[in-house]
């Protein structure tokens, strides 16, 4: 019984990092509170025909995305979403003159 309560605690524990480090993601990168007041508890997947998916923090290039990319997320059955992709910080973060420039 304690061997299965400490594998409980870890997993619990692991589950709470991984949600955290999310959280402090959105915060570092001001996407929380500037665009959105809390993070997400569920992340969208989006990939592209390239083969590049996109994750916290990395670099795309232009020929790798001049496609539109696939998006999945966990959805509520009988609902409806509306999706948009919106640049925060067009054209750069130290210049947002184009704020929330809505490229579809």
């Amino acid at each position: 019984m304690l061997k299965t309560n400490k594998l409980v605690s870890l997993f619990l524990i692991c589950c709470m990092i991984s949600v955290e480090t999310n959280e402090d993601v959105y915060k570092q990168n001001e996407v929380v509170p500037d665009v959105i007041s809390t993070a997400p508890k569920n992340l969208l997947k989006v990939s592209y025909d390239s083969g590049v998916e996109v994750n916290f923090g990395n670099t795309l290039t232009p020929t790798q995305v001049k496609n539109a990319p696939k998006i999945s997320w966990d959805a509520e059955p009988d609902s409806l979403y509306t999706l948009a992709m919106t640049d925060p910080d067009a054209p750069s973060r130290k210049d947002p003159r184009f704020r929330e420039f809505e490229h579809w």
